[in-house]
Formats: structure tokens, sequence, C-alpha cells
């Protein structure tokens, strides 16, 4: 691995795989990306198909110069049996149209919500690898206070507030964000039109 080249052509795919201690992506059979689980924070399926990996911020000193990966987003782009059903429902478009048969319709609709399920169960197991080989989640510590229900303006939604030792984290029904409370300065509680409602 010490000797092995360093990718440069500057392509953003390649194939990817869970060592280790490491997250390693390859380019053309060379070196693109290594990504130690001890530097991981936190990682989010977004949709059926991308993750969002957080980067561990903790240890940066305030007055520490220069640039820090905070966050990158891995793309999985449909595998072939998922290509070939989509091109296969586009071609059938016509003939679905005809059929009058409900029993039919009803069986195309089970099989179509299957494989949208089996796309976000894909995007979805690869955040869960990286949350187990970093060791975060059940494992990110204790929780000393929880909120339920939490309107918010921004990220727009409901959100559980789970508060640690020195960060916030938000969970929601698709997105997860953590937060340092170094880096809070202000939270703003603003009334909704209603006029009786409050939201963060």
């Amino acid at each position: 691995e010490k000797g092995k080249k360093k990718s440069i052509i500057g392509w953003n795919w390649g194939t990817y795989s869970f060592e280790e201690e490491a997250f390693k992506f390859e380019v053309n059979d060379e070196k693109c990306l290594n990504l130690p689980y001890s530097g991981i924070s936190l990682a989010t399926a977004n949709n059926a198909h991308e993750v969002a990996v957080e980067m561990n911020l903790d240890k940066i000193k305030e007055g520490d110069k220069g640039d820090y990966l905070s966050e990158i987003r891995f793309f999985l782009p449909a595998n072939e049996e998922e290509s070939n059903q989509s091109e296969a429902e586009g071609g059938d478009e016509e003939e679905k149209k005809e059929q009058s048969n409900d029993e039919e319709e009803k069986i195309n609709t089970n099989e179509n919500g299957k494989a949208k399920k089996d796309q976000k169960n894909r995007a979805q197991q690869f955040a869960d690898n990286i949350i187990k080989k970093a060791g975060i989640g059940a494992f990110a510590g204790e929780i000393i206070a929880k909120l339920d229900n939490m309107q918010l303006l921004v990220p727009r939604g409901n959100y559980v507030f789970n508060l640690y030792s020195n960060y916030l984290k938000l969970h929601g029904k698709t997105h997860d964000y953590k937060i340092l409370f170094k880096d809070i300065n202000r939270a703003f509680l603003l009334p909704k039109p209603d006029g009786l409602h409050m939201m963060y």
C-alpha cells in the first residue's frame, strides 16, 4: 500500500473499500482518497443514491489557520439491475397505458415500490458501514438531555435534539446534523404567522 501509485488523473469516480482503519477510494486501481475512521463524526443517507460524511473537527483549536475538510458526499449510481429495470419501465410505458387488468397494474406498482426500497437500502447500507467502522452512533457518548419534536426553520422540519457533552445532534426523518456548542453563537425563537406557535 505504501508504494502504491497515487491518482492524479482528476476523476471523481472509482471503487471503494471499507478497510480495517480507514475508508479507501481508488481511481483506476490507484490511490485517490483515504479517510481514517477516527476522523469521521457522522454519515447520513440523503436519498437513494447520496451519502454525506461529516468529518470530526473537535480537535481543531480556535485560531488555527488552514483549510479543513468538513464534509464529503458520495454518489452511488444505480447498479446494472436497477438500470435495466428503469429502461424496461420506460419501454413498457405505452403498453402499461393499454392495460385494463387491475391485478397486473397492482403487481407492477408493488415491483416498482420494491425497487425504490432496495435503492434506498443501498445508500443506507453504505452509511451504516461508515457508522459501524467509525464507532459512532450508539458509541457517540452519553446523552445529557433530549428534546423531542422541535420545529426548525433552518434546517426545515421536525427534529429530535440530542445534547452531548460538547455538541448537539439533530435527528430528523431524512437527515442528521452534528453541531459543536462552540460553533453556536445565537438561537432565535420566532413566531409563526398564525400567532400561536413558535419555532427555532
